[in-house]
């Protein structure tokens, strides 16, 4: 009997590793050797063709899929954790439902018509990823990063959790939750064709950070980049106004509040507004130039000279800061007497219009 029940668990043991066999061969690319191949303590697999290869349920965490090709693929439930599909990997058409790919790195992927219906894609770098037409319904998105990404007529419902970033994806015709507040949305195509400003000024750790520190060249700089990421160009155009009018008022509150909170009042959007609108500056530029100290001696100061001086709270004029460097325009060889801030008197309305 004791003989009998050995040999039984001996045939079932045989059994198993014959499966487990037959399973490495069905899914092992030809011409990989699985043990010697690896980069960045990852299974490197790149350059695979496993177009149209059932591979649901497989354990394929931390493997190096860059400029494989996937197409079709069932990786149902597929555990993908921190594996690397970035680059010019193709995951067209593959059913990706209820698959593990926190961590996984998709930036630059095409997944276009994908099914990644229930997936789990925290921490997920999907930057720049084409997503056209792919099934994003059920997702759990904490933590990961569509920016830049491709979502044109994405199905993207019932998320578990919204990602961290959707700044300047393209949602158009996609179907889009509502009412989504926590995730940044800056110079975002929403479906309706508006483009969205949320985020743009979310003030972050590395921004309070900088204030605390006192550092007003850094604090400026920060500032004006802020900004300069919240146009649509990335740089001062004529078409400025416009942009100005989009800014939530909420955000700019919470910005000038900041400003305002480390500098004692005396640096912040509402300390120039009250010098812009009263004597003896009265909406006049140059004026108000004169008397917050961006013209010294006649002459504009100009970028490059103010990084190279002291600037405190005791040495510098109320409103002096903010520099607004994403609106100006500086002398040039063609123009050297230009100096100029594109739709200043547009930013001071908009402060007034958020009462700021």
């Amino acid at each position: 009997m004791k003989t009998f029940a050995l040999r039984g668990l001996a045939g079932l043991v045989f059994l198993m590793c014959l499966g487990a066999g037959s399973l490495y061969w069905l899914t092992r690319p030809a011409n990989i050797n699985w043990h010697s191949r690896t980069r960045d303590g990852l299974l490197d697999l790149r350059a695979v063709d496993w177009d149209g290869k059932n591979l649901a349920g497989a354990n394929l965490a931390e493997i190096w899929f860059r400029e494989s090709s996937l197409r079709g693929a069932n990786l149902r439930r597929t555990n993908l954790q921190g594996s690397d599909f970035s680059g010019a990997t193709y995951l067209d058409d593959a059913d990706l439902s209820h698959a593990n790919l926190t961590r996984a790195k998709l930036g630059g992927t095409y997944a276009r018509r994908a099914n990644f219906t229930g997936a789990i894609l925290k921490d997920a770098d999907l930057q720049y990823a084409t997503l056209s037409g792919a099934n994003l319904s059920g997702v759990d998105f904490a933590g990961a990063d569509l920016s830049y990404a491709n979502l044109v007529g994405a199905k993207l419902t019932n998320w578990i959790n919204a990602p961290k970033s959707l700044d300047r994806a393209d949602l158009t015709k996609a179907d889009w939750p509502q009412n989504i507040t926590r995730t940044s949305l800056c110079n975002t195509i929403m479906p309706d064709g508006n483009t969205s400003k949320q985020g743009c000024f979310w003030p972050t750790p590395g921004l309070k950070k900088i204030l605390h520190s006192k550092d007003w060249h850094g604090i400026d700089s920060y500032t004006s980049g802020l900004f300069r990421a919240a146009i649509s160009g990335g740089y001062a155009v004529e078409q400025l106004s416009a942009e100005i009018e989009q800014i939530p008022c909420q955000d700019l509150k919470v910005l000038n509040d900041l400003w305002h909170q480390a500098s004692e009042g005396k640096f912040s959007f509402s300390q120039q507004r009250q010098i812009w609108e009263n004597p003896p500056v009265q909406q006049n530029y140059g004026k108000f130039a004169d008397v917050v100290g961006w013209k010294q001696n006649g002459q504009w100061i100009k970028y490059e000279e103010l990084q190279l001086q002291d600037v405190t709270l005791n040495n510098r004029v109320s409103g002096h800061l903010p520099w607004h460097r994403w609106q100006v325009q500086e002398p040039t060889e063609a123009e050297p007497t230009r100096f100029r801030r594109i739709g200043f008197g547009a930013w001071m309305a908009r402060l007034k219009q958020c009462d700021i």
